[in-house]
């Protein structure tokens, strides 16, 4: 599931679909998501709905949260009723492109080989996305409130019931501004090959 819902007040505009690479933000995740072992991609749009469902198009199951304004949470539990019961999820966010497939089907094989109901990854400068959510804890997610409650709730969980897969990498930008982009768009200039 990606979240793709916000109204991008500190950019100024529908950060989602700026342009990355050959497609855009949302599409860079969409393509990860694809690539990995999920068994389906949704995206939750909600502010600029239009915009981001013409990036995406055929290439991902598109449903709306009718309140974007209520926050991240609203999204997420909308995108949590659209894949229904008896599955867990893989929480990606649509302005952070550089979130890598080896590391979402990494974060999955852990979880899964551990038993644990929740996972995420730890960076070598913080914990970040992406999350996977088993499916016996979403009855739980789907009452939190508020803001930050999703991490609020991962943390309280007894150590047992949650894994944190440990990277030797930094974490994936976050694009909030015009000077995040310009930096995530600066790194995949240099992660590309020359075409000449």
């Amino acid at each position: 599931m990606i979240l793709a819902a916000g109204e991008a007040v500190r950019m100024g505009r529908p950060k989602q679909v700026l342009p990355y690479g050959s497609t855009t933000l949302v599409g860079a995740v969409v393509v990860a998501a694809q690539a990995s072992t999920v068994d389906e991609v949704v995206v939750v749009t909600g502010f600029h709905g239009a915009e981001v469902a013409a990036a995406v198009r055929e290439s991902a199951r598109i449903v709306r949260n009718p309140d974007p304004a209520a926050g991240n949470m609203s999204s997420l539990v909308t995108g949590l009723n659209a894949v229904g019961e008896g599955r867990g999820v893989v929480v990606l966010l649509s302005d952070m492109p550089n979130v890598s497939t080896e590391i979402v089907d990494a974060l999955i094989a852990a979880v899964d080989d551990s038993g644990a109901d929740a996972g995420w990854v730890a960076y070598s400068d913080g914990s970040g996305h992406p999350i996977v959510l088993g499916e016996h804890i979403l009855e739980e997610v789907r009452d939190l409130t508020g803001s930050k409650a999703l991490w609020r709730y991962l943390m309280s969980l007894a150590t047992d019931r949650r894994l944190v897969l440990v990277v030797d990498d930094s974490k994936p930008v976050d694009v909030n501004t015009l000077d995040d982009f310009e930096n995530v768009t600066r790194r995949l200039r240099h992660q590309e090959p020359d075409q000449g």
